[in-house]
């Protein structure tokens, strides 16, 4: 088979991410998955049906101008006008509870497929982690697999993918200008289930697209060995580098929940006022709650290729004590993104640029529900007040804030 731009864990991507609700793919997914349901329910009576549909194309339609705003979050007003996602609602009441997305799940149940599988993701697609997870957890089973991996989103294939243009062989249907992605199924299936020698196995089972020098490559392994893993540092004078800080002062920001930091460009799946894909981004950094942290120019090109992770440590008050984790939190932390002229690369792909920078700033609304002091517990409070708090950023050595796999 060919999973395409699929997940394998519902809490990675599409209910929730490092225990963020993804507000952004949760509601216009589940309003279009409503077209089928309204179909069935309607099926005998087409006044009825047209009419249902009438109206759930008019919320689908709003969900980016204004349905995204809604509040409070348990009565999330697009999905009660149209209840074509229950699901929604339990998971609100229920955050990031790993039962009711069982039926959704495919980690830790790869030994139920004995079929070959060729994995395909994008850099920009918001399942790419897991994209990746499958097929490395089907060959650590020595399951035949392989994995593409282009500069896509989750619905954009071909050029230009958010604001740039990564060339003709970068598509989907140019593929290294040899073959259109129908062709490569084909002698996949071929291969398989025709007893066909299309030669396909005999390729590398790795293809990726390095962005910024914009050519596929061949691999043989995820991570790439060759990669040397690097951490680097947040300094309060908002550089970014490979030296840990001493104890520095804190550099802080105020989070206002009402004017959460705006969902614009990355990997996302959402109302298609939000574009997706590698966008400008210094209309948030120019915000005042949004940290900006900033390499040196390189002295050579470096490629960025493999997993990237920022690591925080955060703490807050439990009754008199305070209580200190290690997480990746989407409501104070970006990813490290590798910066261009025209904005930030993929957090996860490779690039050839002349900086890097770590965005650090609360929210990245709608795409994730913005947070609140008690999160989603506040989020479905009637009456709910949005106040404003101060975050805190203490730049001390004792940790690496983002790790990356650097190649030569």
């Amino acid at each position: 088979m060919v999973p395409f731009l699929t997940w394998a864990d519902p809490l990675n991507g599409l209910a929730f991410r490092g225990g963020a609700l993804e507000l952004g793919v949760n509601a216009h997914w589940g309003l279009q998955m409503g077209l089928d349901t309204l179909a069935r329910q309607h099926r005998s009576d087409p006044r009825a049906l047209y009419e249902a549909i009438s109206a759930l194309c008019r919320e689908i339609d709003e969900l980016g101008p204004s349905g995204y705003a809604s509040l409070p979050l348990a009565e999330f007003a697009p999905l009660r006008r149209q209840p074509v996602l229950p699901a929604f609602f339990d998971r609100i009441a229920q955050p990031s509870d790993p039962a009711p997305l069982e039926p959704l799940t495919i980690a830790g149940k790869y030994d139920q497929a004995n079929v070959p599988t060729f994995n395909v993701g994008g850099w920009y697609d918001i399942f790419l982690a897991d994209s990746i997870a499958n097929f490395q957890a089907m060959r650590r089973l020595g399951r035949p697999t392989k994995l593409l991996i282009g500069p896509w989103s989750h619905t954009r294939h071909t050029n230009p993918i958010g604001e740039l243009n990564f060339g003709i062989g970068a598509q989907i249907s140019f593929i290294n200008l040899q073959a259109d992605f129908g062709r490569l199924q084909l002698r996949w299936f071929d291969h398989w289930l025709k007893g066909v020698d299309t030669g396909i196995m005999a390729e590398a089972p790795i293809r990726l697209f390095v962005m910024g020098a914009n050519v596929w490559r061949d691999e043989q392994e995820w991570p790439l060995q060759r990669a040397r893993e690097t951490p680097f540092y947040l300094h309060s004078n908002g550089e970014l580098s490979t030296d840990a800080p001493d104890m520095e002062a804190p550099d802080r920001y105020t989070y206002d929940p009402a004017d959460p930091v705006p969902t614009h460009g990355g990997a996302i799946l959402m109302a298609p006022e939000f574009l997706t894909g590698p966008i400008d981004q210094s209309v948030l950094e120019a915000r005042p709650d949004v940290l900006t942290y900033t390499t040196q120019p390189l002295e050579r090109d470096t490629e960025v290729t493999g997993p990237v992770r920022v690591q925080l440590w955060a703490y807050r008050p439990v009754g008199d004590k305070q209580r200190l984790q290690s997480r990746t939190s989407h409501s104070v932390a970006g990813v490290l993104e590798q910066f261009s002229p025209l904005g930030p690369q993929s957090q996860h792909g490779p690039s050839l640029r002349p900086r890097c920078r770590a965005l650090c700033g609360p929210a990245n609304h709608p795409a994730r529900w913005r947070p609140s002091v008690t999160g989603v517990a506040a989020a479905s409070a009637r009456g709910l007040t949005l106040a404003p708090s101060l975050k805190t950023f203490h730049l001390v050595n004792r940790f690496p804030a983002t790790r990356s796999r650097c190649c030569a």
